[in-house]
């Protein structure tokens, strides 16, 4: 199991690299984002593995597992900046996370002979760290996999 929790983790940080572009770099904190300083977390992004668990009966000699990801998008302000700068910033990054949301959905993050269904995504309210100078940006969602019990 924990090889599929890690191709599929590598799929989701592999297309939001491919979809959001050069100008953003993988962040080096998904878990304790407030550790980032302003260099690392303007225009960043990552991914993290959540909880699993099946969703129904196992039959067939298959194991079937709904697994939680969350993706984590980052950006920086400067010193003092007015609160429509900040509300652009975070409408450029619900944008932007849609875009990967979509494109992971509509490829199933190329993985289609394991990965069942990604969907259910819940997009958090933005969170203000450093001294309000990062805002974060988390979308969780739901992997179905399936894998053989043998």
């Amino acid at each position: 199991m924990a090889a599929i929790v890690t191709d599929i983790r590598a799929a989701i940080l592999a297309q939001q690299a491919t979809t959001l572009g050069g100008t953003y770099q993988r962040i080096p904190y998904v878990f304790n984002v407030e550790r980032m300083d302003i260099r690392t977390a303007r225009l960043g992004y990552g991914c993290r593995a959540l909880g699993g668990v099946p969703p129904d009966v196992q039959m067939n000699r298959t194991f079937t597992i709904d697994q939680g990801f969350e993706m984590v998008f980052t950006d920086t302000f400067a010193k003092d900046v007015k609160d429509l700068d900040k509300e652009t910033a975070i409408d450029t990054m619900f944008n932007k996370a849609d875009e990967v949301m979509k494109a992971i959905v509509n490829t199933k993050l190329g993985l289609s002979a394991t990965v069942l269904f990604v969907g259910a995504p819940t997009y958090a309210e933005p969170e203000l760290v450093r001294a309000a100078k990062v805002v974060v940006l988390r979308v969780q969602f739901i992997v179905k996999y399936r894998t053989a019990l043998s």
